[in-house]
């Protein structure tokens, strides 16, 4: 309560020098105790980019005659030079709550408590995890440099990818938003996003991936695969000669030295990928997730599977946004995409329009044909970015099943 009291003391002495460096720190509301202190901080908060509002004599009948003076009383005893103090007292006092009151509904989670732990341990590391806040000039001349570098080719707007339609059109992926990769099974799906973490590992970034199809041998074996254009039957089976066998294992052993870490536990939810996540970008510094695929993921059944999807696509758009990393995930589209003979669109996105909403890019994977066809085309169907309507028509090669481009990025008509 001290600390509350001399924190809210600080600002309305000098709000002018202190609202900056508070904001910057991330306090919230969360942090407080007393009701009184609440109020005045949601008020605070609301003026941030006004810090003379938050000057004394201008905050008089905004609150109650005891309110205001518990505010002078705080001011008595509060001196602004010593903010940052006040700052870290409060913070370590509300860590030590939260830390209480996770432990006490841990100690009552019942017989199995996983769902519970993976939750409260994403609550946990937020609280322990100091954010900075960037000023409002600082986020400006961000924008400005990252357009700047753009424009005179230093970079692509986002993260480099193997397929030109992803670049030219998305600029490459984007830090903080969601990607979705709509196909039917065994069109290609997988493939995809396995090209994609070799081209992210080729240009040192390092890839969280998340698979609840195959274990991570399977993964690893098949991107080495793809890398070599091998093809994977026959190298299980041995139909294939020493010399690609002796090829594809310097491929695996380089894989040991890379920035690539799977998580291949099945039925993971959202909570689960997003504790993982979180330890992996502070441990390793992953610059990239990728999630293989959405309705194999374990969702909240509460009101319909629809809705459970729509919560756990919501839940990774999130967590894009707070590890401000790109993260990209496929998605099954639903049978009704089967029996259209037209190509797919954005309406086909299996189990619930929430995929659509929060996806910042959406590209649709279609086969030309029935199921051994080596044509196919991505197709633009969302872009938030800019440019979307655009088609890329793609061969899968025959050996390994990867995707090449057969002819430029071409528009269409939906």
């Amino acid at each position: 309560m001290k600390a509350e009291t001399h924190l809210i003391g600080a600002i309305a002495n000098d709000p002018i020098a202190t609202l900056g460096i508070v904001a910057q720190a991330g306090v919230t509301s969360e942090w407080f105790t007393d009701i009184d202190w609440i109020a005045v901080w949601d008020y605070f908060e609301k003026n941030l980019g006004e810090p003379e509002k938050c000057q004394v004599f201008a905050m008089y009948d905004r609150f109650s005659d005891r309110i205001e003076h518990k505010i002078e009383d705080a001011m008595s005893v509060a001196i602004p030079a010593q903010v940052e103090s006040y700052i870290k007292t409060l913070r370590e006092a509300w860590q030590k709550r939260l830390v209480r009151q996770v432990g006490e509904e841990l100690i009552n989670a019942g017989d199995d408590p996983f769902e519970l732990v993976s939750h409260k341990m994403v609550e946990l590391h937020d609280a322990f995890v100091e954010r900075s806040r960037l000023s409002v000039r600082e986020v400006i001349n961000r924008e400005i440099q990252t357009i700047q570098d753009t424009k005179e080719g230093k970079v692509i707007a986002g993260m480099k990818s193997c397929f030109d339609v992803v670049n030219d059109d998305w600029g490459g992926y984007q830090n903080g938003k969601l990607y979705v990769i709509g196909a039917r099974p065994s069109v290609g799906k997988s493939t995809y996003l396995r090209q994609e973490a070799n081209e992210f590992l080729r240009n040192e970034k390092r890839v969280g991936f998340c698979a609840l199809e195959m274990d991570e041998g399977e993964i690893r074996r098949l991107m080495a695969c793809n890398e070599l254009f091998c093809n994977e039957y026959n190298l299980r089976n041995g139909a294939i000669s020493q010399a690609i066998i002796d090829s594809w294992a310097i491929k695996m052993r380089e894989q040991a030295n890379l920035p690539l870490y799977i998580n291949d536990d099945g039925g993971q939810s959202a909570d689960s990928i997003r504790a993982w996540a979180i330890q992996k970008h502070a441990k390793e510094g992953i610059d990239v997730l990728i999630v293989d695929y959405l309705q194999q993921m374990s969702h909240s059944m509460k009101n319909g599977l629809r809705e459970g999807v729509g919560i756990t696509c919501n839940a990774l758009r999130l967590l894009a946004k707070d590890l401000n990393i790109p993260v990209i995930v496929a998605s099954q589209l639903n049978r009704a995409s089967e029996e259209d003979a037209s190509r797919p669109d954005l309406r086909h996105l299996k189990e619930t329009g929430n995929i659509e909403a929060d996806a910042y890019g959406c590209m649709l994977i279609h086969r030309k044909g029935k199921k051994g066809t080596l044509e196919h085309e991505f197709i633009n169907a969302k872009n938030r970015g800019g440019k979307v309507g655009t088609l890329q028509l793609m061969r899968m090669e025959t050996q390994s099943f990867t995707f090449i481009e057969n002819t430029l990025a071409t528009s269409y008509k939906g």
